[in-house]
């Protein structure tokens, strides 16, 4: 029996060193920088700047109180972002929205939304992830939905692909989980 004790403590014994062989290994691999924590995010950390030199506007902030005299008033397509200090990803996409928003004055209207202030809108349109983006068309009541954070290029064809959607009729998709912007509040 001694024999049977004795030998099942040793195995355990090889099996922990053995896990602390390869935990230790591990442990000194070189550590990936990143602060991005959303999956939908594309990987490109530390590009979204290739010229730092490019101009920004700010976005107007929608809250309780201007939601619905700021999307009344809109004739151009209209750029959402919704935001959180807190969100890495959110903290990319940001200077990238004041970009476009410079980039694209005159044939868009760009805001925000704080999760952490107007969250009663992030509730109703049943966004859980964020950045999320909306690109809508008020004239036609069109709508695109991205989540993740897209570049300025990208959001410029974001904006070709809603008029696009827009010419043909499309209003948006109807197994979107995301209730249409303009009917919130």
């Amino acid at each position: 029996m001694f024999h049977y004790v004795m030998g099942g403590l040793v195995l355990v014994g090889i099996v922990i060193a053995t896990i602390a062989y390869f935990r230790s290994k591990s442990a000194n691999k070189p550590v990936i920088d990143s602060d991005v924590d959303s999956d939908e995010f594309d990987g490109t950390v530390g590009e979204e700047f290739p010229t730092r030199t490019e101009p920004r506007a700010s976005l107007i902030e929608l809250t309780d109180e201007n939601f619905e005299a700021e999307m009344a008033q809109s004739d151009l397509p209209i750029v959402v972002e919704f935001f959180a200090d807190w969100c890495a990803g959110c903290r990319t996409q940001m200077p990238l929205m004041e970009q476009a928003a410079a980039k694209l004055v005159g044939k868009a209207r760009f805001f925000k939304v704080d999760h952490d202030v107007f969250n009663s809108l992030l509730v109703q349109l049943n966004v859980d992830s964020i950045p999320t983006t909306f690109f809508i068309d008020p004239k036609t009541r069109t709508q695109i939905v991205h989540v993740g954070v897209l570049r300025v290029d990208a959001i410029e064809k974001k904006l070709i692909e809603l008029a696009a959607a827009s010419a043909q009729g499309i209003k948006h998709a109807p197994e979107s989980v995301h209730m249409y912007l303009l009917d919130a509040n």
